[in-house]
């Protein structure tokens, strides 16, 4: 694995659909903002204490069916902002949103 990158995966569900049976924005925007932080315990250890402070998500393409996989990024990493990127992909590597989130230590 190349190092600051981490990778999640969440399962699209008929709980996750929207009215639309396409994987729901909310649920895209709370798998991304659970990633990210799971990304940052995984780095920094269990101890770490972080919030999140910003959070911005560009969808390209519903999510349809099967795994969807987070690949997150930590770009920089600052005594108190800690700032990450994400690319969420279909199982066919198509990428359904880009993100990116922006964390607060707390000491």
């Amino acid at each position: 694995p190349i190092k600051n990158v981490y990778k999640h995966k969440i399962l699209i569900t008929d709980e996750l659909k929207n009215r639309i049976q396409t994987l729901h924005g909310g649920v895209t925007a709370t798998f991304v903002d659970i990633a990210m932080g799971l990304s940052l315990l995984k780095d920094m250890g269990p101890d770490i204490k972080i919030v999140t402070l910003d959070l911005s998500i560009r969808y390209l393409a519903p999510g349809l069916k099967g795994w969807i996989i987070a690949e997150i990024e930590i770009v920089k990493k600052g005594r108190s902002i800690i700032t990450l990127e994400a690319k969420l992909r279909d199982e066919q590597e198509k990428i359904i949103a880009l993100a990116s989130g922006t964390f607060f230590r707390i000491e």
